[in-house]
């Protein structure tokens, strides 16, 4: 049971704890981006959702690449 709380071979404890709280960061600030947009209009929050949504793919490519160091 103890081995669920290993960290894996390579990984330090800081980038393992960024590792753990990013995603989180990521899904408040992209929700953010969409909220500013959809208090403004439907154009707006369109943009604004656009924009989450590049962001949030720029972070799935940065943690993919990261993996597959």
């Amino acid at each position: 049971g103890q081995a669920v709380f290993q960290l894996p071979v390579g990984v330090s404890t800081p980038v393992a704890v960024a590792l753990f709280f990013l995603p989180l960061l990521l899904h408040v600030v992209t929700a953010a981006i969409s909220a500013l947009g959809a208090r403004k209009s439907t154009r707006a929050y369109l943009l604004a959702l656009g924009t989450a949504i590049v962001v949030h793919v720029a972070y799935n490519l940065g943690v993919l690449s990261y993996a597959f160091v």
